[in-house]
């Protein structure tokens, strides 16, 4: 783990060198299952951990993370899962429905 930081009051955002850090990091910190734990949300090298802040502190949350960042250092990374979501620019289906509200024309 590269840095930890807040991310508002009720977050941390942890950031890393490569995005396969990152995703077996956050897959480590969904598997603590902590009750103060609320989300866990990879963007690329970047994890955000949402927080429940009646059940815990930024501090208490920190140390837990950056405990798990060490150990993740030591030991295997975890894959993620990849998912397939189908799309067909084509047809344009959802162009009309897009443009009313933006304003733009659909050419």
């Amino acid at each position: 783990m590269e840095s930890l930081q807040p991310l508002g009051d009720q977050a941390v955002l942890a950031s890393f060198a490569t995005e396969d850090s990152a995703a077996g990091w956050a897959a480590a910190v969904r598997r603590l299952s902590r009750p103060w734990l609320v989300d866990v949300v990879q963007a690329y090298t970047t994890v955000a951990v949402f927080f429940d802040l009646d059940r815990t502190t930024f501090a208490a949350v920190a140390e837990v993370l950056r405990e798990l960042g060490r150990e993740a250092e030591a030991g295997a990374q975890a894959t993620g899962r990849l998912h397939h979501i189908p799309c067909c620019y084509e047809l344009q289906q959802d162009l009309d429905r897009v443009a009313r509200p933006t304003g733009l024309s659909p050419d």
